[in-house]
Order: structure tokens, then sequence, then C-alpha cells
């Protein structure tokens, strides 16, 4: 059956193939692989050109902007970032390192951060560096509560008349949300379960906040509200599907009319092989023959004599041959097998007896 061969992507300025280690993820629908344009070098020579023109500040800007990454001059705060080497790696960095380049698992785009040339750097473009707005910005997170995950966790809006988010509340989410998730341990919960559990935290939260104030009936309630949202998805601890009882006889049975066991007593490990081999293997393994693994194997030996000091060996004694005992490569070279070894010039292993001879 054909493959899909993967396509390798190329910068678009240097021709450099790209991947994680010189190359910016991007929002999907920005670039169908995923990968930006070009590699993290091109785009920074391409901020350099622009800040030559009109200062690093407003050159970051319009590099964003066109490269379709998000603008948060807060991350570099306390980065002196007009005299720095290498200041977009320098942004980039920062970005990464204070999580706002994602949310949520995805990534960001310029959209996600500032957009308006006049909210960065004053109405008159007065403003010739991030200083006023970083400073701004620093003004306004300190009037929230809260991390950063945990305000985009919880949000920020308050959860019941009379409760409003503060620290404490932050934190008291937390703690009840990593009750509620314990009792899933070992299990893998997916988004929905995920956003049930954080209503039902939100709950509790609420449901302590009433009890508190005297009002038993509305956290009733509240309780009720509780059950129906873990019920809906089924997470309550009597939704969970029984454990049948193990029985020996039973399992005995099983195993027998699985063929693993006759009369009682199990297979030897060689019958076991066999008839894991013919019940459950319905088809080779490999799309080759047996020479391509003799082939590997050479190769590994000729490594190791060449990091000894050994001359190379031009043919595989039969004790190091591959042995196909369960039938898991093709019987012969396929053609495509025969194309690739004509391209790498290679011929087929020409496998010597060593054993001739044995016990005489």
């Amino acid at each position: 059956m054909a493959t899909k061969k993967k396509t390798e992507l190329h910068c678009h300025a240097c021709n450099a193939p790209l991947d994680d280690s010189n190359c910016r993820r991007v929002p999907s629908d920005f670039s169908y692989s995923g990968y930006s344009a070009y590699c993290v070098d091109c785009e920074a020579a391409f901020f350099d050109r622009l800040a030559s023109i009109e200062g690093r500040s407003i050159a970051l800007f319009h590099t964003c902007a066109a490269l379709n990454i998000p603008l948060k001059p807060i991350v570099l705060d306390g980065i002196d970032f007009e005299n720095c080497d290498e200041p977009f790696q320098t942004y980039i960095n920062a970005l990464s390192e204070s999580g706002q380049d994602t949310k949520r698992g995805k990534v960001l785009g310029f959209e996600s951060g500032c957009t308006a040339l006049q909210e960065v750097f004053g109405r008159e473009l007065s403003h010739k560096d991030f200083t006023a707005y970083i400073d701004r910005e620093r003004t306004r997170i300190s009037k929230h509560f809260g991390t950063n995950s945990q305000r985009e966790k919880w949000g920020e809006l308050p959860i019941y008349k009379g409760l409003p988010m503060s620290a404490e509340l932050y934190n008291e989410l937390d703690r009840l949300y990593a009750i509620r998730e314990g009792a899933y341990k070992g299990q893998d919960l997916n988004s929905q379960q995920v956003a049930t559990l954080i209503k039902v935290a939100k709950n509790d939260a609420i449901y302590d906040h009433l009890m508190r104030s005297g009002l038993a009936k509305l956290a009733t309630e509240i309780q009720k509200s509780t059950s129906q949202l873990l019920a809906d998805e089924n997470m309550r601890p009597k939704d969970k599907k029984p454990v049948e009882e193990l029985r020996i006889d039973a399992l005995v049975l099983a195993l027998e009319e699985a063929g693993l066991m006759e009369n009682g007593d199990l297979l030897t490990y060689d019958e076991l092989i066999e008839v894991l081999r013919d019940r459950f293997i319905k088809s080779k393994k490999y799309e080759y023959s047996l020479d391509v693994a003799d082939q590997l194997i050479l190769s590994v030996i000729n490594s190791m004599r060449q990091n000894g000091d050994l001359p190379p060996i031009q043919e595989l004694p039969s004790d190091l041959a591959a042995d196909d005992e369960y039938g898991e490569f093709e019987p012969e070279e396929t053609e495509r097998e025969k194309e690739n070894k004509r391209y790498l010039g290679i011929t087929k292993v020409n496998i010597v007896d060593n054993k001739k001879g044995e016990g005489e």
C-alpha cells in the first residue's frame, strides 16, 4: 500500500529546512503546516531591517502583525529591549517562557495581543518604546487577583452574587478542583469532563458560601445541580461500571477456550508462542524480505569493527544472520526493495555457514 510522503518544509527566504529547532509554530489557519514560512533567523533579519528605519518597538509591532505573532509588551518588563542583543529572539523567548504565545494548547496569533498602534504608543504615537504601555499594564495587572493561569481557568467575574473573585477564592477553587479530579486518578479526562469538574468546583465553593451564610435551602439546590452535572457526563461514583468478581475456574475455562491451556495446564513457552502466532498474527509484519534485516546487521557489525580499527567484513556469519522463525518477512525481494538497492549500489548479503564442522 502506498504511503503519503511527508513534505519537507523550507524557509521561503534562505531555503533552510524548517523544524522545531529553528522555526516557530503558528496558528493552523495561518499556515497549513503549522510552522512559520521563515526560519527564526530570517524573521530576525526582517525585524532588524524595520528597526533600522523606525526603531525597535514600532518595528516589533509591525513584525508581529506581518508574521502573525501576538504582541504582548508586558513580557518585556524588566528587559532593556532597546539595548539588548538579538532583540527579536529576546522577545520570542520571553513570550514563550511567559506562556502567552498559547492558550489551552493552541498557538496564538497577532489578534490575541495588542493590535492598535495608538493603544501601545499613544494617541499621537509620541511614545517611542514600550515603557509607558508596560507601566500601564503592570498597574492594571496589580489590581487583579490570582495568577494568569487561575484567571484563565476560573474567569474574573463573580461566581455567585456576593462571592467576587479574590486570591483566597482562586486558591480555594484550585483546592476543590484537585479534590474532585483526584477521584479520577489514572483516567484521561476529556475536555468536556474537565469543563464539568470546573463547574462542579465552582458549585462546591458556592455551596460552602451558602452554608456559612445560613442559607441551607439554597445550598441544597446547588448540591442537586452538582449531582446533575456529574450525572450528565456519567461521572458519579455509581455511574462507574462494576468490576466483575474474578473466578479462577472461569479464568481457566476462558484460557482453555482460547487454546492457551489444555486440561487445566498451561502450554509450554514454545507451544504458547506458536498458538499466539497462529491465532493473533493474521498477516506479515514487514513489507520487505529478510535480507533487509541482514543488511542492517552487517552495517552494525562493520560500524563496530570500524570503531575498533578493524577492516569491514563482506559476508555475514550464519550465527549472526536474522532468522525468520515466524514468517514475518516477504519470501522474496520486493520490486521496491530491488530498486532501493540499485540506487544504493548494494547487493544481497552473502551468508556464510560458520557452524559447519561443529561437533566433528
